[in-house]
């Protein structure tokens, strides 16, 4: 009897190792897809067209605090504005009794040394010849608060008449400036009535020699006749 052939396993093994090696490889380069997708997306936030926009709670920004850190407390009577101390601590020096006020709320505090410190500080701060005339209104409204606050502040009316001057002659420029550009459009509108009224004129003057012509020619048809 011939001898049987021997088989070799040496292909079946090969084929093995090229698929284990093949799918070896196949899942790194899934794996590494895959980690980069997630690089990417790391950056990237992707855009909910159903998503709903943020309340207004949520945009509201948190002032209150910083505003709280620029009030300061003025001599334990009320808390101002921290560029209002020094105009009201000089005031005070000079007219004590705008410190005194028995009997007051600290509410009635609060609104009273703040106007009061806002019209000192926009005197003060002001220039006359930077005055506008919204902020001359202003100056005057303020004043016109601070008098119902029963402090004694006979002291300031100057101060107050010359920004109402100041005012007054904002409100005059305004007002020539206003009828300044009203007589420029009268004037042009009085140049154009002219012009129109010219030609009215040279109208009339051809109409009455064509009816000068006219009864001319009339008279002598009725002579004939």
């Amino acid at each position: 009897m011939p001898p049987k052939p021997f088989k070799s396993n040496s292909v079946p093994c090969s084929r093995s190792l090229v698929q284990k090696y093949t799918y070896a490889k196949r899942k790194a380069e899934q794996t590494k897809k895959r980690c980069k997708i997630e690089d990417a997306t790391k950056f990237y936030v992707p855009q909910d067209q159903t998503q709903k926009p943020p309340s207004q709670e949520q945009l509201q920004v948190p002032i209150k605090e910083e505003l709280d850190n620029e009030l300061v407390d003025f001599r334990g009577l009320s808390t101002v504005s921290k560029c209002y101390v020094s105009v009201l601590e000089r005031a005070c020096i000079l007219h004590p009794e705008l410190a005194v006020c028995p009997g007051r709320t600290s509410r009635w505090r609060g609104f009273a040394y703040g106007t009061l410190g806002e019209l000192l500080f926009l005197l003060t701060s002001t220039r006359q010849k930077e005055l506008t005339l919204k902020s001359c209104d202003y100056i005057q409204n303020l004043w016109e608060e601070a008098k119902v606050l029963g402090f004694d502040l006979s002291w300031l009316a100057p101060s107050i008449d010359n920004v109402c001057l100041v005012g007054q002659k904002k409100h005059l420029e305004q007002d020539r400036e206003t009828m300044h550009s009203q007589m420029s459009t009268l004037t042009m509108q009085l140049c154009e009535a002219k012009r129109v009224a010219a030609n009215l004129e040279i109208q009339l003057q051809m109409m009455k020699g064509q009816m000068k012509y006219c009864e001319e020619e009339f008279l002598c048809t009725s002579v004939f006749l």
